[in-house]
């Protein structure tokens, strides 16, 4: 792993979270370009070690709680949380971010 400036951290950072909510919403993006840049925003986290955390707790979201994936996106981010497989939801009122 190389040693990164805050700099350069918060760059990565702001590149990947860009790259994967650019494909939101947008139709005309290819399924294989939305997951590559998700992963990469998934890669990125995990590199970097501040993923949100935040776990979609809706009832509408099918299966049980311990199988519902955390948001990849940077801890504090704003706008909708996004999880590895690209299913995105906002934070119901009053709740916090799993950490």
């Amino acid at each position: 792993m190389l040693d990164l400036t805050p700099e350069e951290v918060r760059r990565l950072r702001e590149l990947a979270d860009q790259i994967a909510m650019g494909t939101q919403g947008r139709p005309c993006w290819l399924s294989g370009a939305r997951s590559t840049s998700i992963g990469i925003l998934q890669r990125v986290s995990d590199w970097l070690g501040d993923a949100c955390g935040h776990i979609d707790a809706t009832p509408e979201r099918p299966g049980p709680a311990l199988l519902r994936l955390p948001c990849v996106r940077p801890f504090g981010h704003s706008g909708l949380h996004l999880d590895a497989h690209g299913h995105s939801w906002v934070s119901l009122p009053g709740e916090e971010p799993r950490t």
